[in-house]
């Protein structure tokens, strides 16, 4: 930042909106199809949902956030003398925009959705989020899209159509706290547009970030590895007797009946996952986060040495039978198959 700021004169640098930020709106705006002027961050971006926040909500105002939702949003929301009510999806984590619309009262200023929620990835179709901008013009609807990387889950071509749409999506992190900037047409937001404005700063983060966005750490090919890793591990995470789902941002949900047990093992790996168990109906739910380091067979050979007391290894010869279709057609008892039997040697 100093060879910029010596450019400048001090009166200037106090006027005049930050380069790095011209630089990184004009990078997102290449990205995603839309002018630069529907990009909003701060200078220190991990503040920008607050800020956001902040310009929206006020006393007396009644926030609606659906599905299990960070407690740092709840945190936010209670420091500007708004509520909150809560709208958990069924534990079939289908979508319902029907029983969201329902919830929306004349108090409700906004409501928060994540697409697909983080914790539980419950994702809401393009029509179904139209669905819900629809019947609720008098709120406005965040969607959470801070996924989006990996999951590629989102509802960007609604932001011109409605003007009560905005989306939270994150920079690269590089391990850091989340990154966020806002997407949204900034003229309907009022004077929201304030907290977003992005002068010149000697603590400004934004120079790290122009820098990751144009030589991101984490690669597409990378993320279709890990993609590809997290899948493998959801298949193998069921040999210990864990049910696992994938989620649309390559996550996997995690329920385990020896919740304690589960959690200790993916802490020895030194994996980040999130405890579901604060949320109701989540109890014995984990979240295991798709990221850069996860070493999904480090995993699997953690689980492997915790769990290999309870396997029955046969360490001697056995006989197996297997069946093959006859080469002869129907038998006249309708059995198309003639029994084969092969040894195996046990390990």
């Amino acid at each position: 930042m100093p060879d910029l700021l010596e450019k400048l004169t001090n009166e200037t640098a106090n006027e005049v909106e930050d380069l790095y930020a011209f630089q990184i709106r004009e990078i997102l705006s290449r990205r995603n199809g839309l002018p630069r002027e529907y990009f909003g961050f701060c200078a220190q971006p991990t503040q920008t949902l607050e800020y956001f926040l902040g310009g929206i909500i006020g006393p007396g105002d009644e926030i609606l956030t659906v599905g299990p939702t960070d407690e740092k949003i709840f945190e936010i929301i209670t420091g500007h003398d708004a509520s909150y009510s809560e709208y958990y999806e069924k534990m079939t984590l289908l979508p319902d925009p029907f029983e969201v619309v329902g919830r929306i009262n004349k108090r409700t200023k906004l409501v928060l959705l994540g697409n697909p929620n983080r914790f539980t990835g419950t994702t809401y179709s393009e029509k179904e989020v139209e669905h819900i901008l629809r019947f609720s013009d008098r709120s406005i609807l965040l969607l959470d899209e801070t996924t989006f990387d990996t999951g590629g889950v989102s509802a960007i071509s609604l932001i011109k159509k409605y003007s009560n749409l905005a989306l939270l999506r994150a920079f690269p992190t590089n391990g850091k706290e989340s990154n966020q900037f806002i997407i949204c047409n900034w003229t309907a937001f009022g004077e929201t547009d304030r907290f977003l404005k992005n002068k010149i700063k000697p603590d400004s983060e934004l120079p790290g970030i122009l820098a990751d966005l144009k030589t991101p750490e984490f690669s597409r090919s990378q993320i279709k590895k890990k993609k590809e890793e997290m899948l493998l591990l959801s298949t193998r995470l069921r040999m210990f007797n864990l049910e696992c789902g994938l989620t649309p941002d390559y996550s996997i949900i995690i329920k385990s009946s020896e919740i304690d047990k589960t959690v200790s093992i993916l802490s020895e790996t030194g994996s980040r996952f999130f405890n579901l168990d604060c949320f109701p109906g989540m109890q014995g739910y984990i979240r295991l986060q798709l990221s850069p380091e996860i070493d999904i067979f480090s995993i699997v050979d953690a689980f492997k040495n915790k769990f290999y007391k309870e396997y029955n290894y046969r360490n001697h010869r056995h006989r197996l039978t297997i069946y093959r279709q006859s080469e002869y057609g129907e038998t006249p008892t309708g059995n198309s198959h003639n029994p084969v039997t092969l040894e195996k040697v046990g390990e």
